[in-house]
């Protein structure tokens, strides 16, 4: 039987960006917010996941011509994941819905 753990920990032996977990996370989420917040968190979850293939689609060991190209795209994804902590920060200081596992996740994805 397949278990959630062994789902999540498949990429990282790749080293690759996986948004797996925090796209399961917000699924379970949504129904509790209004409709602006989930269009909000929404499209930069739509973001962050362009991005995220952006960088999985470049090899692992960057070469120098392209570093720069590595660097932008990596600064882009975290700049995104920081606006999405904000809007998370938001949601949970207003409307008291419970963000935490929301908030450990993209903490997470900041360390990767």
């Amino acid at each position: 039987m397949i278990r959630m753990k062994d789902i999540l920990l498949e990429n990282i032996k790749e080293n690759r960006v996986s948004l797996v977990k925090l796209q399961t996370i917000l699924e379970k989420i949504v129904p509790e917010l209004t409709d602006t917040q989930t269009k909000g968190l929404m499209e930069i979850f739509s973001e962050l996941t362009m991005l995220s293939s952006a960088m999985n689609s470049l090899p692992f060991t960057v070469k120098e011509y392209k570093l720069n190209e590595w660097q932008l795209v990596v600064a882009s994804f975290n700049t995104k994941l920081l606006e999405m902590k904000q809007e998370v920060g938001k949601i949970s200081e207003n409307d008291k819905i419970n963000c935490n596992s929301l908030m450990k996740a993209i903490d997470e994805l900041l360390l990767q």
